[in-house]
């Protein structure tokens, strides 16, 4: 096959002729003569077209966090892992510590107390202002053995009053071990409800405290109001009302903080046994805790000066005893604040709240809308 160049037609290779124009094909061995009439065809070379691409997402780096320590969790459960971490923490070995320590220096009180003699620092400073020889000597055996038979008492009363105090700080390291158990991913209570009983029955035992405390004030009132006088009726309204108030006042005190406590301690229980980060400690009791060390401060400079006839020992003993315990409530209370803020972090990520892009249109009644129609 081939083409005509004149008119480009299709024709078979052996005419001598153009079917299409009837223009005569060059023969092999003649010299074809160029066509001045036919147009050298000029291609234009084209520029590539740009191919779509989609547009690529935009690298945002990720907000910086600070290191942290590489800790293989406690537990699957997130929140028991939280209630793991923070009583296995070092802060809460400090609790421990430092109430254990608190209760050793206890016990050296004791022992100082009871090895003391009340009626030999009495007859000294009855000696120093001399007054000794003004005072029946019958009087003065008669005292030596009320004192003697009141120290040993005291001495009773203390050991007693440490029973549940040892109690308290069993718990708390039954606690900790229990926090530092791999072997499940649940948590043992134990030590928890060891410190609720012991908390009720101090919540117990100051009810009571306070109801006598009031019986003798009224009493004591109701003894000077029988005082003939107009002044004496006066002081014992005065006195009568000023206890009322105080002891109400510290009565719903004890109460409130004790009851917050007992919900402290039953979150925390919650939260071992459900595994639902729905449960947080109270804030009450934190803050109170700083405003008792704050007042405990205040009294203890106060306390140092009236015990300068107990010795060095005992009053260095009770300095560290006030500071280890003043110590061990600010450290529980940032401990308690801690577990807080990382629950709720945690039941806000499990829970997030929803975020529109625009706020929610206003909501109009039909009373609205009425108004509206008809307001031209």
């Amino acid at each position: 096959m081939k083409y005509c160049q004149k008119c480009g037609a299709q024709n078979e290779d052996g005419v001598l002729f153009c079917t299409g124009c009837g223009d005569k094909f060059e023969v092999q061995g003649e010299n074809p003569q160029p066509n001045p009439n036919i147009q050298p065809v000029q291609y234009q070379q084209q520029s590539p077209q740009p191919q779509y691409q989609p547009p690529q997402p935009q690298y945002m780096p990720p907000p910086y966090q600070p290191p942290q320590a590489n800790r293989r969790p406690l537990s699957s459960n997130p929140a028991i892992n939280i209630l793991k971490q923070i009583g296995s923490s070092p802060l809460f070995v400090t609790v421990a510590i430092m109430y254990s320590a608190s209760l050793l220096f206890q016990v050296i009180q004791i022992i100082i107390n009871a090895s003391s003699n009340p009626f030999a620092q009495i007859m000294s400073a009855l000696d120093s202002y001399e007054l000794y020889d003004l005072i029946p000597r019958d009087f003065l055996y008669g005292m030596e053995d009320a004192l003697y038979n009141a120290n040993i008492m005291t001495v009773i009363i203390n050991i007693a009053g440490l029973i549940i105090p040892v109690l308290i700080g069993v718990g708390l390291w039954m606690h900790f071990f229990a926090s530092r158990d791999e072997s499940s991913d649940g948590m043992k209570t134990g030590g928890l409800t060891i410190i609720k009983i012991c908390t009720v029955i101090n919540f117990v035992f100051a009810c009571i405290f306070i109801f006598f405390v009031v019986i003798v004030c009224i009493l004591a009132v109701i003894a000077l109001a029988g005082i003939n006088g107009d002044a004496a009726q006066i002081a014992a309204v005065i006195i009568l009302v000023s206890v009322i108030i105080s002891a109400g006042g510290a009565s719903v005190f004890v109460i409130f903080y004790y009851v917050k406590i007992l919900k402290s301690i039953k979150a925390a229980k919650m939260c071992a046994v459900t595994g639902t980060p729905k449960y947080k400690m109270s804030v009450f009791v934190p803050v109170m805790n700083f405003i008792s060390v704050f007042f405990g401060v205040i009294g203890l400079f106060s306390s140092i000066a009236t015990m300068y006839y107990l010795g060095a020992v005992a009053v260095m003993s009770f300095i560290i005893t006030v500071v280890l315990n003043s110590a061990v409530l600010i450290t529980i209370s940032v401990a308690m604040l801690s577990y807080n803020s990382k629950i709720q972090a945690l039941a806000y990520s499990q829970n997030p709240q929803p975020q529109y892009p625009y706020p929610p249109p206003p909501v109009y009644n039909q009373y609205n809308q009425y108004q509206n129609q008809n307001r031209y």
